[in-house]
């Protein structure tokens, strides 16, 4: 649209670590005030329909009914086939900075490891795959068997950024294919 305009607004009071939308709803999450969920269907009155307040929410994918949650100590996978009433399913413990989710895996980086959980069955999820890279993660996603992984390290000087390309086409056995430093911040992608 060449004019967009407002319909509604939602003044939260929390800071957004992230937030995903599905349909009428909206999932927002943060480390200290864990998982909300809103019904947005009526924009210029959304109202806040469920949450699960002791998870810490660094990042959210969706899939279906599934959230999918880098939550700093674990990965949580929460069902939200009822979006008022949501339930952590299952979790694995390690460190999970952010997530995307492909092709029936979720891949979780953190502490400079890239980690590939396979999903078939969400009530218990079984890591199959990881490599290890070095750097700070900023942001993961996944598209055609790779998912790419934008990092920065301090050289002591400077930020040096980079954009990883893993190909996990074989995901028992991930490996870098490629990749390139960004000149500036890499914020999301």
């Amino acid at each position: 649209p060449t004019s967009p305009v407002g319909t509604g607004s939602l003044s939260l009071g929390i800071s957004v670590a992230d937030m995903v939308v599905q349909g009428n709803y909206l999932y927002i999450g943060n480390s200290n005030d864990g998982l909300k969920i809103f019904d947005a269907s009526n924009l210029t009155n959304i109202q806040e329909i469920g949450s699960i307040p002791n998870i810490a929410v660094r990042d959210i994918d969706i899939q279906d009914t599934k959230l999918y949650i880098a939550a700093g100590s674990k990965l949580s996978i929460v069902d939200i086939a009822n979006p008022t009433n949501p339930n952590e399913l299952s979790f694995l413990s390690f460190t999970a900075q952010k997530v995307t989710v492909g092709h029936g895996f979720v891949y979780v980086a953190g502490s400079e490891i890239l980690r590939i959980i396979t999903i078939s069955d969400p009530n218990n999820p079984v890591q199959i795959g990881t490599i290890n890279y070095l750097g700070y993660t900023e942001n993961i996603c996944y598209a055609y068997n790779f998912v790419f992984v934008a990092d920065r390290i301090y050289t002591g000087e400077y930020y040096l950024n980079t954009i990883r390309a893993f190909y996990v086409g074989d995901p028992e056995n991930p490996a870098e294919a490629q990749s390139f430093d960004v000149a500036g911040d890499i914020s999301d992608m």
